[in-house]
């Protein structure tokens, strides 16, 4: 599982969260599939493993 968010307007923050099959997102009140060209830009790891991060969100 990695959480991300991204800083926008305060007090604006959203976050993403990755799980390894989407039925686990049901455990995450309130986020929704999303496509990759959904992810955002300029992501940053709240918690989950770095190398995972990396080869998700910027490679």
């Amino acid at each position: 599982m990695l959480l991300v968010s991204v800083h926008e307007d305060w007090p604006m923050v959203r976050l993403w969260v990755c799980v390894p099959e989407p039925d686990l997102l049901t455990a995450y009140y309130g986020f929704t599939l999303c496509t990759r060209a959904d992810l955002p830009l300029a992501p940053i790891l709240v918690a989950g493993c770095p190398e995972h991060f990396g080869r998700v969100l910027q490679g």
